[in-house]
Formats: structure tokens, sequence, C-alpha cells
């Protein structure tokens, strides 16, 4: 089949096309004009200090960005500056990183029991002040910026059947993670459903017992998340252990 051949526009029809080009440039200045005044003042104020010729607005212009680019140079050499001392610093600390280890392993530990038995016996908000645990890493075990955030003391459940996987030290053990497995998505999936229903982040303002669906591959999942029962000293120091490995 022949494809039919292209319309060559004649010179009336190019100088109509032109003229229709010129109208809607007219039209857009109007409405980008009406844009800016009804819409975002910042984004109006940076558009004005962008494309301004006001000679005050340009030499001002001009100096920020002299400044910008002299901070930008100064932030460069302050880096190169502290960078042996944070090698230094690191190289310092790296003996006593074992028995600060081991005197977190022992404090977390006590705290586990400490804030079972105060929330326990004073309810999930008595706690809410406190500041989050920081990890070995230096993020807030309760929810840094970035990254994976684990929620522990809880026996999950998928359609009423807990969830466990095995670990390191072949216990079986039930957490987000082994329902993940079960419903077949992703950890970080569970965890954001999880935080959703808890309406926080904090692990000191966590309910005992939460409940959402999560759906995968047209199936939905009741995952069913309780507070477990407060476990032993000695099972305490365990699960630290086996949670940092």
């Amino acid at each position: 089949m022949t494809e039919p051949s292209a319309v060559v526009m004649d010179d009336f029809g190019q100088q109509a096309k032109a003229r229709l080009g010129a109208l809607i440039a007219e039209r857009n200045e109007k409405a980008n004009k009406i844009a800016a005044v009804q819409g975002d003042e910042k984004a109006l104020e940076a558009s004005v200090v962008e494309t301004s010729d006001n000679a005050d607005v340009v030499a001002s212009r001009e100096r920020l960005e002299k400044l910008k680019s002299a901070v930008e140079s100064e932030t460069v050499k302050l880096q190169a500056l502290v960078q042996p001392l944070i090698e230094e610093f690191k190289a310092n600390l790296t003996h006593k990183v074992e028995p600060l280890m081991a005197e977190i392993d022992e404090q977390d530990k006590q705290i586990r029991a400490a804030t079972h038995y105060l929330k326990l016996t004073y309810g999930d908000g008595c706690l809410s002040d406190l500041p989050p645990l920081v990890g070995r890493k230096g993020r807030a075990a309760s929810g840094g910026a970035g990254g994976t955030r684990r929620v522990r003391g809880f026996d999950v459940y998928v359609n009423g059947t807990i969830a466990t996987m095995r670990d390191a030290k072949g216990n079986d053990r039930s957490n987000l993670a082994a329902a993940a497995k079960v419903v077949g998505v992703e950890t970080s999936v569970v965890q954001e459903a999880f935080f959703a229903a808890q309406g926080t982040q904090d692990s000191g303002a966590f309910k005992d017992r939460v409940e959402f669906t999560v759906t995968h591959e047209g199936a939905d999942f009741v995952v069913t998340c309780s507070r477990a029962v407060a476990p032993s000293d000695a099972a305490l120091a365990e699960d630290a252990v086996a949670a940092d490995e």
C-alpha cells in the first residue's frame, strides 16, 4: 500500500502558521504572567532573581556567586585538612572497639529488660521522651535516615500462622523478614507497612499489637505483629549477639 504524500504548505499556509506561532507565544507569555502572580511566591522570587536586569539585583547576584564559589573552595580545603585528623582519630580508637562492643552488649540486655518492664507496667507511651538507641555505625536504631531499620521483639503471623526463619545459630525466630519471605516480597515492604500501622518509627512508642495487609501478585496477606513475651536475660543476650551477626 502506497503511503499518501505529505501535503506541501504553500506561502499562504506558511504565513498563517507563522502568525499562529506568534499568537501562541503571546498567549503563553500572558499565561506565564498570571501563573507568576497567582503561583508559588518562592518560585516567582527565584525567577526574578535569575532573570532581572535591574542593576542592583545583577550586582548582588554576582556578589552572591563569588561568595558561593569562595565557600565551595574553602570547603574543599577544610575537608583536606580534616581527613588526616579523622584517620588519626580512628586509628587511636581501633583497639578500643572490642571492649566497647562488649559493654554495649551488656547495656543492650539491661535496656531491653527495663524497657519491657516499664512499658508493661506503665503503658506504651511512657518511654516516648527517651532518646533512640544509636546503632554501632552511628545511625539511630529506631529509624535512621536511609537504610533498613530492624524491628525486634514481635512475633509475626501471616494469615494466622507464625512466620519464622532460622538464624545463624540455628534458632527459629519470628520477625518481619520471615513474614516477608512468606509473602514473597522484600523485607522493606513489610517494614514500611508495619511502621504505617504503628503510626511511628519510634520503637519506644510501638503498640503491643498491630495488623495490616500486604498485597502481592493479586493476593492479600494479613500480617499480625504481637509483642513477644519477655525473654530471660540469657535469651536477651543471645538475641543481641545474633542481631549483630
